[in-house]
């Protein structure tokens, strides 16, 4: 799992107090952490040509500064954009139970 300034952000927008503390608490055990720079912007802003939305673009983006093995979505529209365009993206991206039904 890994943690950026982007799901920081995302999770601070957040309106439910307690669901938000929730979620800062499960991502403050990912041990690894991207910092939003010049490099995922410019990633983002290609993957965003893609027909992807700006903020998944930025999370694909950091996925792929740290080499993550699998980018795992429940957004099913996402998922299907970044499977048809897999080929451009630089890591494996999958449904959070199909991964865990081919883990296991």
């Amino acid at each position: 799992m890994i943690k950026s300034d982007v799901i920081f952000y995302e999770i601070s927008k957040i309106p439910d107090l307690e669901r938000r503390e929730k979620i800062f608490s499960l991502i403050s055990k990912a041990k690894i952490y991207i910092e939003l720079d010049q490099t995922i912007l410019h990633r983002g802003k290609e993957i965003q040509k893609l027909g992807i939305k700006s903020y998944d673009a930025l999370h694909v983006a950091c996925a792929e500064k740290a080499k993550s093995d699998i980018f795992l979505t429940t957004d099913d529209k996402l998922l299907k954009k970044l499977k048809r365009n897999c080929s451009k993206i630089k890591t494996k991206v999958d449904n959070p139970l199909n991964w865990i039904i081919e883990v296991i």
